[in-house]
């Protein structure tokens, strides 16, 4: 009764009649919304989530307060993926995106500084890889294991590692639950500049080649792909040669049309059209050629699963074309004339485009400016 003069009042402040007769304090407009809008992630973990293909589930994260890779880590053991409602696939994504960072936890330092990840049984794979080669499943998991592990250990582990893999992609050829995590093994072990030279030794290009032909419709595969062939390209000019003669440019154009809205395609592809045209006239003619340029440009203009996520594809675009621009007046005219001045333009210009992006973009836009 006190207060009943006063309701008005109170109601205007945001107090509430509840079921119980009691008034009680609602949420402010901005409480409610700063509670849906998802926090600020750090750069580490949306690599790391883009490493996994996993990019739109960001906001998902963020808004259970995992807006870092630390976060993440301190909170593996308490994380139900499944909460998340975030679909099969990307589900059984995050959950192996967490058995890694939960493997990194217990990474142990030897004397010599090198690092191991004591959780993931590199050795027991090997054993097992060797044992059953005509298990798919084995070879999988193997591939997976080594992917995971990515610089496992001594020279020699890293040499029966190659061999491994390429033993496994050789012998299940037909099967995409091989090729993937055996591209993506590829991909990791090529980082290192003397691997990549062993992997184009032993028949890994035309293995990694071999695999997109055959499995062009599961984006895993030609994503992985992708990766492994920009990785295999790195500096390493003979590699550039290896897989343009393999048929490496047109797999990689072909993956970039069939999986047009497939994020992870399109970026890895934009990487692999990059490397392999760096410091390589011959290259740059041959993915004019191949349709490079058309694919490049229609990945930058699409709208992207996410603003992110368009703007990783923008920067990696930028990144492809400057480096397929420095040719000559030929590729250079025939980007003009797709209308890349245009999509560079308006990708430069963008909200939130990376200085790299711009960086890139004012380059290409001044040599276009010159045909």
């Amino acid at each position: 009764r006190a207060i009943a003069g006063h309701t008005g009042q109170l109601l205007a402040m945001g107090m509430r009649v509840g079921r119980d007769g009691l008034l009680a304090m609602d949420k402010t407009r901005d409480e409610e919304e700063g509670a849906k809008r998802p926090r600020k992630m750090d750069h580490d973990l949306m690599t790391l989530l883009d490493k996994y293909d996993l990019q739109d589930v960001a906001n998902d994260l963020a808004r259970n307060g995992i807006t870092s890779v630390k976060v993440m880590e301190e909170e593996v053991v308490n994380v139900d993926v499944h909460e998340l409602g975030l679909g099969s696939i990307r589900t059984h994504r995050l959950q192996r995106l967490l058995t890694h960072l939960h493997a990194a936890r217990h990474e142990r330092t030897h004397s010599d500084g090198e690092q191991v990840l004591t959780n993931v049984d590199v050795d027991k794979a090997i054993a097992r890889m060797l044992a059953e080669p005509l298990n798919a499943h084995a070879q999988r998991h193997g591939c997976e294991v080594l992917h995971e592990a990515g610089y496992p250990g001594t020279q020699t582990l890293i040499t029966e590692a190659i061999g491994l893999v390429t033993a496994a992609m050789t012998g299940h050829t037909e099967n995409p639950g091989v090729q993937e995590p055996g591209c993506a093994a590829f991909s990791g072990l090529a980082v290192n500049t003397d691997n990549r030279t062993a992997i184009a030794d032993i028949g890994g290009i035309s293995l990694v080649v071999v695999a997109m032909q055959q499995h062009t419709r599961q984006a895993g595969v030609q994503m992985q792909g992708c990766w492994a062939l920009s990785n295999l390209a790195i500096n390493n000019a003979n590699n550039q040669t290896a897989i343009a003669l393999a048929g490496g440019i047109r797999v990689v154009v072909v993956a970039m049309q069939q999986h047009a809205a497939h994020t992870g395609v399109q970026t890895r592809g934009c990487l692999a059209l990059r490397n392999l045209a760096a410091n390589n006239d011959s290259n740059r003619m041959a993915i004019m050629s191949a349709g490079g340029i058309e694919v490049v440009l229609a990945a930058m203009a699409s709208a992207g699963a996410s603003v992110g996520a368009r703007l990783r594809v923008q920067e990696r675009g930028c990144g492809a074309l400057c480096i397929i621009g420095m040719s000559g007046a030929m590729v250079q005219r025939r980007i003009k004339d797709e209308g890349g001045v245009d999509v560079v333009e308006g990708v430069v210009a963008a909200a939130g485009a990376s200085a790299t992006c711009k960086e890139h973009g004012h380059t290409l836009l001044t040599k276009l400016a010159r045909v």
